[in-house]
């Protein structure tokens, strides 16, 4: 992902075992109801997570995160929405639970961009080299989610590094999607800062991000991603960090820990499974995958939306479908 040679001579690259299963797990959401009684969670939290269900008729139901203080008893006042299908899930005997699930599938595609100016926030600093750094485009098309069908574009702005917990992540600077639901979850819930814009994926097109001045997304080339055999499993479950108010995904391990840096801000589990994956060859030309016409009207806690003087995207994407992202409870502070 660092450097970019000639892939010219690449045939398209598609991993799509089949047989590989990641268990009940890459069941749908709305299949995967159970309740549970609250547990005790990490720094002394007793935490219950609370959404109703994701049917067809309900798939705006409102997310809600219940937590209260360890008094030994659940957390009271659960608010019940929607269809009034309830969902608890908490950590039993110390090993992680996640809550929250999203199937549809994701292309990436990374870029050389200009670095950032600054920190991104405390403790969290930019990696560059002569002012150069890797971002990128993160295109979803969710299937299910825990409100429903939608899309969503990420801007990647820089890889960053954790001064507390010592290891590195790809950021996000902006984060869009095509629903209004989905806008209010992601603050909501996660405390991820988004906006809604007008987004479409296209069957044609060039294979990146295009924007125009009234801040539209179109992603073209999108007519072949849905390429995972029919009933294929999922299989992965690779673990990765996130903290959301950044919107950063981390490198899962921590060779040393300085207390003294950060500590603030959530950080999660995630774990992403897949059915298919493919490298694929896929240059763009000028003006697709720039964010050009989104220097205006961002929402971000943290360095905001970047106007970068420089941004060369790689010849070449990343395309998983199939993918089952899973949303684990905090458990460390960043």
């Amino acid at each position: 992902m660092l450097a970019a040679p000639s892939f010219a001579f690449l045939p398209l690259l598609d991993l799509t075992p089949s047989g590989w299963s990641s268990g009940s797990s890459s069941r749908p959401l709305s299949q995967r109801f159970w309740q549970a009684e609250p547990q005790r969670g990490a720094h002394g939290w007793t935490c219950t997570s609370v959404f109703g269900c994701t049917t067809a008729a309900a798939s705006a139901c409102a997310l809600v995160t219940a937590c209260s203080r360890e008094s030994g008893r659940a957390p009271r006042g659960h608010r019940r929405r929607g269809c009034g299908c309830i969902v608890r899930l908490a950590s039993e005997d110390g090993e992680p639970k996640y809550p929250w699930s999203f199937t549809g599938r994701v292309r990436f595609r990374p870029a050389f961009v200009s670095a950032p100016s600054g920190p991104v926030t405390e403790g969290v600093q930019v990696l560059s080299l002569f002012g150069i750094t890797v971002g990128g485009s993160v295109c979803l098309e969710y299937d299910t989610s825990p409100v429903g069908p939608y899309l969503e574009v990420v801007q990647m702005a820089a890889v960053v590094f954790s001064e507390r917990l010592w290891t590195l992540a790809l950021w996000g600077c902006r984060l869009m999607v095509s629903d209004a639901t989905a806008d209010s979850a992601n603050g909501d819930v996660w405390g991820v800062p988004s906006e809604c814009r007008d987004i479409s994926f296209e069957a044609g097109g060039p294979p990146g991000v295009v924007t125009d001045a009234q801040g539209r997304l179109r992603i073209g080339d999108w007519g072949g991603m849905t390429f995972a055999d029919a009933g294929a499993e999922t299989w992965g479950q690779l673990p990765i960090w996130w903290t959301p108010t950044l919107k950063a995904l981390w490198a899962p391990l921590s060779p040393w820990r300085d207390e003294s840096k950060g500590g603030s801000l959530p950080l999660r589990r995630l774990r992403l499974s897949a059915s298919a994956l493919r490298l694929r060859w896929a240059p763009v030309g000028d003006g697709v995958d720039s964010f050009g016409g989104l220097t205006a009207g961002g929402k971000g806690a943290f360095g905001g939306p970047q106007a970068e003087s420089f941004r060369v995207p790689l010849p070449f994407v990343v395309e998983v479908d199939g993918v089952l992202i899973e949303i684990g409870e905090i458990f460390d502070g960043l």
